[in-house]
């Protein structure tokens, strides 16, 4: 979306890679889904004045975002901690219990943080945009454990990962797209927004 920010990372990878590692990067992001690209450049944004002092870095899509989520998280908790969440009703209803599944939105920066340490993502870089209403994200919960989260993004499921960003099983992905199906899918006339 900004095309600055892009700018600045492609320098930022020069510092660090050679141009053939960085041509291999950008064919696995091409492989892969988008959201390991944009997620990756959104988060060396708001980094972008600490990212000089990142040492070891791989330049793999997978580990860059890893090694950035960890950074991230760092510096983005103090001001996360003093955030509230607020939910439309709607959004509230969809917090059930579904087989083994409880369902919950985070509460506070500090709930999400906690989320985003446990499954050892990038999830404690959503504060604002989650404030903001821009997007929402849901946790699955089994025995008290958040297992995997959903983000719900203009009335679509954007992502859904559990611990390290791996992708769901078969059986979680169809008990996700069946809830997804109860509480969220509209008439085209209608429009949901985070």
């Amino acid at each position: 979306n900004n095309s600055y920010n892009f700018y600045q990372f492609i320098e930022f990878l020069s510092t660090k890679f050679t141009e053939k590692q960085t041509e291999k990067l950008f064919l696995e992001y091409e492989e892969n889904e988008t959201f390991w690209f944009v997620d990756t450049v959104d988060m060396f944004s708001s980094l972008i004045n600490y990212c000089d002092d990142l040492q070891d870095l791989e330049c793999k899509f997978f580990s860059l975002h890893n090694e950035l989520s960890i950074y991230h998280r760092i510096f983005v908790e103090e001001d996360l901690f003093e955030i509230l969440f607020q939910y439309d009703e709607r959004f509230a209803k969809s917090c059930i219990h579904i087989e083994d599944y409880q369902i919950k939105l985070p509460q506070n920066g500090k709930e999400l943080y906690d989320w985003s340490n446990h499954l050892q993502n990038c999830l404690s870089g959503y504060g604002k945009r989650i404030q903001g209403k821009e997007t929402i994200v849901f946790g699955f919960f089994k025995d008290d454990k958040i297992k995997f989260v959903v983000e719900i993004k203009d009335n679509k499921i954007a992502q859904a990962s559990s611990k390290y960003n791996k992708d769901l099983q078969d059986e979680e992905k169809i008990l996700i797209l069946r809830w997804f199906k109860k509480y969220f899918e509209i008439d085209e006339n209608s429009v949901i927004t985070a």
